[in-house]
């Protein structure tokens, strides 16, 4: 079984929400918040999409962004059976589907920003 060690915190603040990775952080203030969106999951190279994937079952990517920058983070789901999981909550999947509900009820709350959906 392949294992990712890359652990990823999202951190909601007063101050805005802050993503902790194993060899950098980055904050991005609520008040400097233009857009929360969610968007499919796709993979390029050099600008060109080489896999876009619409399933509801694929990881989904959101992002915030401001003026000049962007935070993006992946929303895991369960893999089925015949899937390789490359990344898995440390709290386990129901623990993890309801911080991220209650996270996304907080950016919408903090920012004024309602989520657009870029599927």
């Amino acid at each position: 079984m392949i294992r990712s060690y890359a652990k990823i915190q999202l951190i909601a603040t007063e101050n805005g929400l802050l993503k902790k990775g194993p060899f950098r952080q980055q904050l991005m203030p609520w008040n400097e918040v233009r857009l929360f969106a969610i968007d499919s999951v796709s993979i390029e190279r050099n600008g060109n999409p080489l896999f876009v994937s619409r399933h509801t079952h694929a990881p989904t990517f959101f992002e915030l962004s401001s003026e000049k920058d962007i935070l993006c983070w992946q929303w895991l789901r369960p893999p089925r059976w015949y899937e390789l999981a490359m990344a898995r909550p440390v709290m386990g999947y129901q623990v993890y589907e309801q911080q991220m509900q209650a996270l996304l009820s907080i950016i919408v709350a903090k920012t004024g920003q309602p989520l657009y959906d870029l599927r």
